[in-house]
């Protein structure tokens, strides 16, 4: 465990000063000039969060982990953190996302132990093979100018690849069960992006709907640990509770100084005080963060659904844009999407994404993420419209960059 620790520059919570410099360290040494923005660093990034649950099972019977969506860790180490009475025992450390930093990418990456170029998810919607549409996966449907059509295609193809499984898979081989808690309400339909990479675990059906819940992030924290408390109570098997909790979607729409008036983080980590002992470890961790949006003028995803010279609607998660044109068109469409990005952000070929090494040149699914790539550099991006407040999905500081939180003994 001691070298998971090293590896991922984890200190004691109470060394604010050696945590702040490990944060810094980390910042300097993703930068990368030619991209003016931050790379996802090559071991400590959330792919490899999978191997600190498993070292702790070579010691803990329980290891129970708080997955918190958008989260930066600027965030973390400034509202939250302050809200820990208790630092005993407590090990923290920045990480960095992967690219892009938007959570279908992020969280198949931290449960299956894997880079994107793997699994290849790119964002929350990209084109398939076999398919001249865009796939948005958290629907499980394809888009098609302004047409839905729903999803019935049965290949692995139109989910993600999987080569080693995901974590509740890998824990219930070596006879530890897992649950996860979080993602199943009574009116969420199932996914195949979602059923995959929670597959093999327990999962907590829900009693509340999930759209009663959905801007209410602090009562979804005191339902996760309601729910957690009663595994607690009647199981006394060696196990993982995973427990998610979406505070995403308030971010989007309320940002961060408002999640901070209403959350109770103080009673996450009471819990932790409260519930801790030599047999369990307990992890709270983060996929990607947010940053303010403003003077969004255009939404060029609405936008593409009627651009004839592209072959199917943009693609992409937020402040990552995939634009597919059709092969007599690319400089047309270039010239288009120069016009709509102006200096709110820097367009890239796939090429020159490759060289940058955000992704591998022999990378799953390389044709999912269009022939030009736009990241986007300032607030008024044109990414999801004017409807959000914060985005995600690009390379800055606060995207990139996200809180690792363990407690053991």
């Amino acid at each position: 465990m001691e070298k998971v620790f090293k590896d991922f520059g984890l200190v004691n919570i109470n060394h604010i000063q050696l945590l702040a410099e490990q944060y810094n360290t980390l910042v300097k040494e993703c930068y990368s000039t030619y991209l003016n923005g931050y790379c996802p660093a090559a071991y400590n990034n959330i792919s490899n969060i999978y191997d600190i649950i498993t070292h702790l099972f070579e010691k803990k019977k329980e290891v129970i982990v708080f997955a918190l969506d958008a989260l930066s860790f600027n965030y973390f180490y400034s509202d939250i953190m302050p809200k820990i009475k208790n630092m005993k025992k407590k090990y923290a450390s920045a990480i960095t996302s992967v690219f892009p930093t938007t959570s279908a990418t992020c969280w198949t990456s931290v449960l299956t132990n894997s880079l994107p170029s793997e699994h290849a998810i790119y964002g929350t919607s990209f084109k398939l093979e076999g398919a001249n549409m865009n796939y948005v996966w958290h629907r499980n449907y394809f888009c098609h100018g302004n047409r839905i059509i729903p999803n019935q295609c049965k290949s692995s193809k139109f989910r993600l690849v999987l080569s080693k499984g995901n974590i509740f898979q890998f824990l219930l081989k070596k006879n530890i069960l897992t649950y996860d808690i979080g993602h199943y309400f009574e009116d969420n339909p199932s996914n195949p992006l979602l059923d995959n990479i929670t597959k093999g675990a327990i999962r907590i059906k829900s009693r509340k709907k999930y759209f009663d819940l959905i801007e209410k992030p602090n009562e979804l924290l005191m339902y996760s640990l309601d729910e957690i408390k009663e595994i607690l109570d009647y199981s006394n098997e060696k196990k993982l509770i995973w427990s998610y909790i979406d505070t995403d979607n308030f971010i989007h729409h309320h940002g961060y100084k408002l999640l901070t008036k209403i959350m109770e983080w103080e009673k996450l980590f009471d819990f932790w005080d409260d519930y801790f002992s030599e047999d369990r470890a307990f992890l709270f961790i983060a996929d990607h963060g947010q940053i303010p949006q403003n003077n969004v003028m255009v939404d060029i995803l609405k936008e593409s659904e009627s651009n004839k010279e592209l072959c199917c609607n943009t693609g992409g998660a937020g402040r990552i844009i995939y634009v597919f044109p059709k092969p007599e068109m690319k400089q047309k469409i270039y010239k288009w999407l120069c016009d709509k990005i102006g200096d709110s952000g820097k367009i890239f070929t796939k090429e020159e994404i490759i060289n940058a090494g955000l992704i591998k040149v022999n990378a799953n699914g390389l044709n999912r993420i269009g022939d030009y790539i736009a990241i986007g550099y300032q607030s008024n991006f044109p990414s999801t419209g004017p409807n959000y407040l914060f985005e995600h999905g690009a390379l800055s500081e606060d995207e990139m960059f996200v809180p690792l939180v363990v407690m053991v003994d």
